[in-house]
């Protein structure tokens, strides 16, 4: 059956971002861990874009005008961390999952402090099956990792053409 004849919260909306060119020693699993570890936090809209929140929050000047655009590559870096809190309703026997229908693009997925999966391709669906990190009150915590370094840890062959920045896109599914 889809899931759409399921019960369900969509959890599109306002959450909340942040971001750092340095990924920590640990693991940030928690609203709490990202909080206290020190990076810049801004609120952010999901679906969306990294960028555009950046934009919205003041942090950059508009993307899309003259060569802004150019600017932003000093994020081609950047971790960030996604994350909000949620209620859910738990009917008896639930085999409850999240459903991610973008998810940008390698990214770990923490629930209540539980990674409960992690995905590589923005270009498909990505269903978790929760179990039982599922509880009433929830918070959700999604750490995007940088694509550039991601790709980076393939081996490309010799004399391969590509443009010079582009050898990394062979292997994203972005």
């Amino acid at each position: 059956m889809p899931f759409a004849s399921y019960p369900s919260e969509d959890l599109n909306g306002r959450w909340m971002l942040a971001y750092s060119d340095a990924l920590p020693q640990e693991p940030l699993r928690t609203i709490a861990d990202v909080e206290n570890a020190g990076m810049p936090r801004i609120p952010a809209t999901v679906p969306g874009n990294f960028e555009l929140d950046l934009h919205a929050a003041g942090t950059i000047p508009e993307p899309f005008f003259g060569m802004n655009i150019a600017s932003l590559r000093r994020f081609e870096k950047t971790h960030v961390w996604y994350y909000r809190r949620f209620s859910a309703a738990l009917p008896p026997d639930h085999q409850a999952v999240l459903v991610f229908e973008g998810l940008d693009c390698f990214a770990d997925i923490y629930l209540n402090g539980q990674r409960i999966g992690s995905g590589d391709n923005m270009l498909v669906e990505q269903v978790f099956p929760v179990g039982a990190a599922l509880q009433t009150e929830n918070e959700l915590v999604v750490h995007i990792r940088p694509a550039l370094e991601e790709a980076r840890q393939y081996d490309y062959p010799p004399g391969l053409l590509a443009e010079k920045s582009g050898y990394e896109a062979l292997y994203v599914r972005k």
